[in-house]
């Protein structure tokens, strides 16, 4: 007697047909180059970096400190890019990490940049040891703070509906299986705790974004907020502005 196997799709559809995508990583020289313009010429940039440092954070000078990459997206003869760059701060007496993020959009009529600060907690092992197995793989991405630029005053505001959020709210509904998401986090986990690094929101981001193409894209979508280049790319509309709530995420993947 035969038995039929119900395959189940690991992944819904989240670019639109045809789509095609190419990613590369920037070095790290061309990043530090970038970033020391950016503090001298994005008022953004300048009032975030400001902002961490009146909270006694100091940017990390070592070519680890910095992620950045670049994706061509094309379709149907419309082409655009993505470019995300990464630069960390960490604060010596806490031991706190924190980065500044800047994503942009970019096709031949226009372009459109978000800046953002991410503070994160410490890191401590021990604690980590002691939180529910529910908790443990998204403990990272749960507690880090975000901050942005008002536009009308170019004041710094902690945000309540954010990119992190928004990020994995995407990736939880482009995966069917969520353990199969589960499983990438942990292995970017793993690196995290071994690297020995006081800055490992960098090496999260660089090994998330590293590891599987959804995280990358997933960003793009919630900075886009639904204009142009996610009309244009993606099936669906994500947005940062939306306040995800963590324990809403969290009860997705219980199905």
């Amino acid at each position: 007697m035969n038995k039929e196997k119900k395959e189940n799709p690991k992944k819904k559809q989240f670019l639109k047909e045809g789509v095609k995508v190419k990613k590369e990583k920037i070095k790290k020289k061309d990043l530090i180059s970038k970033f020391y313009k950016k503090h001298n010429e994005d008022k953004e940039v300048i009032e975030l970096s400001k902002f961490l440092r009146s909270k006694k954070f100091e940017r990390v000078d070592a070519e680890d400190g910095f992620v950045g990459y670049e994706m061509t997206f094309e379709e149907n003869g419309k082409i655009a890019f993505g470019i995300l760059e990464l630069e960390s701060y960490i604060n010596k007496e806490t031991k706190e990490t924190a980065c500044i993020i800047q994503t942009s959009m970019l096709s031949f009529e226009r372009t459109d940049i978000t800046t953002y600060a991410w503070v994160a907690p410490i890191f401590e092992k021990e604690e980590f040891d002691k939180l529910p197995d529910e908790r443990k793989n998204l403990f990272l991405i749960e507690n880090i703070d975000e901050y942005r630029i008002d536009k009308k005053d170019l004041k710094v505001k902690k945000v309540n509906g954010n990119i992190n959020l928004c990020s994995l709210r995407c990736v939880l509904d482009v995966y069917m299986n969520i353990w199969e998401l589960i499983f990438k986090l942990i292995n970017c986990l793993v690196s995290v705790m071994t690297a020995g690094y006081y800055w490992w929101l960098a090496y999260l981001v660089d090994c998330l974004f590293g590891f599987e193409l959804y995280f990358i894209i997933c960003n793009f979508a919630c900075s886009c907020c639904c204009n142009w280049w996610c009309r244009w790319y993606v099936v669906g509309c994500y947005c940062h502005s939306t306040d995800y709530n963590f324990d809403d995420l969290w009860a997705l993947t219980q199905h």
